[in-house]
């Protein structure tokens, strides 16, 4: 590749000779439809800028002797993600907490034969050891839909619990929106409170499923609650006791968490 700031004819076609290139990549061509570039022995093909200046832009040159054919389904009039950029700056913190570092989904043994991985398509995949066979238990497009952050798989693989959306409280507690997902049916279940007042979805401080069932089990506002099957909507109350910084039932406070565990805290 060279960045030519402005390409001429003379010099490309003697640095093409002298260093025996077949392929060349320009950009920063500064080419307008008013300047006719060829190189002898070679084919270019260049995207000009649409404003009509001589600034940006690209171009490749190719060895006529090499075969090579233009696709033109994938042309576009005009592209230049690389000099015009959309979205919001990036905030400090969201680096220094790690939030623009790639992550992997970690993975989890579900049986002993069945173990549950994020693919290189970035999709969660099972692997059967016992048949050693490897089939999509999620794709992709499922978790971007979410943002997911966590996962935790049914005992039957029937249904993966979905966690995303997570707000950090402290050092390592937090709340989140849990979803779960139907994998037979390709369908998505809300975990929130049937009974809840809010207009908004419930935060969730944790939630698991509750030993090899496919019951969920949940904390809300320091309180435990279960619900009996993804498809009902039915929450059984544990306990009622939960008060904000001084009774914790299901969710350790902060300060034990600070102390004595290395993870978020589980029921």
């Amino acid at each position: 590749m060279w960045n030519a700031n402005g390409v001429h004819n003379h010099e490309v076609t003697l640095f093409l000779n002298d260093n025996h290139i077949d392929i060349m990549l320009l950009e920063e061509t500064h080419h307008t439809n008013k300047y006719n570039f060829q190189v002898r022995g070679y084919t270019l093909y260049r995207t000009d800028h649409p404003d009509g200046k001589a600034h940006g832009r690209a171009g490749i040159l190719i060895r006529e002797r090499i075969r090579h054919h233009f696709h033109r389904s994938f042309a576009t009039k005009y592209v230049d993600e690389l000099l015009y950029w959309s979205g919001r700056r990036m905030i400090l913190n969201e680096y220094l907490q790690g939030d623009l570092t790639p992550r992997r989904l970690p993975p989890s043994w579900v049986t002993t034969q069945k173990f549950v991985f994020q693919s290189d398509e970035g999709g969660l995949d099972i692997l059967d050891t016992a048949a050693n066979l490897i089939s999509v238990l999620v794709t992709n497009h499922t978790l971007r839909q979410l943002n997911v952050q966590g996962y935790l798989c049914s005992h039957d693989l029937k249904y993966v619990l979905f966690k995303h959306n997570v707000k950090k409280n402290f050092q390592k507690s937090f709340t989140a929106f849990y979803t779960i997902y139907d994998v037979k049916n390709d369908h998505h279940i809300p975990v929130k409170l049937k009974d809840s007042i809010n207009i908004e979805r419930t935060r969730i401080q944790y939630a698991t499923w509750l030993g090899n069932t496919s019951a969920i089990i949940y904390v809300v506002q320091n309180d435990i609650f279960i619900r009996q099957t993804p498809l009902t909507d039915t929450d059984i109350r544990i306990t009622s006791s939960g008060s904000e910084n001084q009774i914790y039932n299901g969710v350790s406070d902060w300060l034990y968490q600070a102390m004595s565990t290395e993870k978020c805290p589980s029921l």
